[in-house]
């Protein structure tokens, strides 16, 4: 029994390290104007411990303002970025930042930067219900997902480009490239656009959609407004319509439950089996006593006293019933108070 509840334990610990293994890290996603500076925090729950930050692609646009530093135990340590410097161009930027413990990777996180113009045309906004703007193509794994794009332009008395391009894309938050597309659009003060965006069946859990307005796009482009929107497909399989995948998840957690239910009645068997065989030993030595043919009376006290001894441990063992008990009782007192009279 102490094996199972064994098993049982280390079955939980499994599961639960699984779960914690598949959780997923939380990107930076930073939208800077000017030059600024961005920590990231962290928080050390073992001992005190040397950290050390390394960022993937270092340059003017994202650095370290330091890459070490020594974290106490139970308490946060940050690193800080410094985003922007020597004005970079307007856009999205993709990065990512691993942080070492005492040599050892302790988290890599990825780094999403959108540098904003200083002087906008347009206020750009992504709307997205993943309820309802999230969908699937019949029965294949194909997402399309359809946000609306809103364009209000900032100031109605400056005169906008002539020619303005809308350009949507979806990401990873790595930077691959899922989708994109691209139309000319033209805003008096306020304008809504449904983008339709398959990024096909092969898609990661969590995405960046961004979008920018553009002017010139043939020619040298300006960045009139941009906006970007994390978007988590993460529970998608909820909503999702049948696949005809090989899942074998369920008959592995079939197969522990049936090979724990075999191995509780197994051992049920097996107790009962023994309970039962010790029990008619008892009975057996019982019935020895009932039937006992007594010569010498002192010998045949103490042999009374064994087997009385003998009954009570089996009494006490719930090998016998308590009827059983007492008529044997008072059949070896009987037989002793005749043997007695024989001194």
């Amino acid at each position: 029994m102490k094996k199972l509840v064994l098993f049982l334990i280390v079955v939980n610990l499994a599961i639960v390290s699984a779960e914690i293994e598949q959780t997923p890290y939380t990107p930076e996603i930073i939208t800077a104007i000017d030059p600024t500076v961005i920590p990231v925090s962290f928080f050390n729950e073992g001992k005190e411990a040397q950290y050390k930050a390394v960022i993937k692609e270092e340059s003017s646009l994202v650095k370290l303002e330091y890459s070490s530093i020594n974290v106490k135990e139970n308490e946060f340590g940050s690193f800080n970025l410094l985003i922007g410097e020597n004005n970079p161009e307007e856009g999205i930027y993709f990065n990512s930042m691993s942080i070492y413990k005492d040599e050892e990777l302790f988290q890599k996180i990825p780094i999403i930067i959108a540098i904003e113009s200083k002087k906008p045309y347009y206020d750009l906004s992504i709307k997205l219900d993943q309820s309802s703007d999230v969908s699937f193509i019949g029965t294949s794994s194909e997402v399309i997902i359809s946000p609306t794009i809103t364009v209000y332009k900032l100031n109605y008395n400056i005169r906008t480009p002539s020619s303005t391009a809308l350009r949507f894309f979806v990401y990873s938050l790595e930077g691959k490239l899922l989708y994109s597309s691209e139309e000319v659009i033209s805003v008096s003060r306020q304008s809504s656009f449904e983008i339709l965006a398959n990024i096909g069946a092969d898609y990661p859990e969590e995405v960046i959609v961004y979008v920018e307005a553009l002017s010139n796009p043939s020619g040298s482009e300006q960045t009139l407004g941009l906006d970007l929107y994390q978007l988590s497909l993460e529970d998608k399989l909820l909503l999702s319509p049948p696949l005809e995948i090989n899942d074998y998840s369920s008959k592995i957690y079939f197969g522990i439950f049936l090979f724990l239910l075999c191995s509780i009645i197994l051992i049920s068997y097996l107790w009962h089996n023994k309970s039962v065989e010790q029990a008619k030993g008892w009975k057996s030595r019982l019935n020895e006593i009932k039937n006992t043919n007594f010569g010498e009376a002192a010998k045949s006290l103490r042999k009374l006293k064994d087997q009385k001894d003998t009954l009570e441990r089996a009494y006490s063992n719930h090998y016998i019933s308590k009827n059983s008990f007492d008529t044997a009782m008072k059949e070896i007192s009987k037989l002793a108070n005749q043997l007695k009279k024989r001194l």
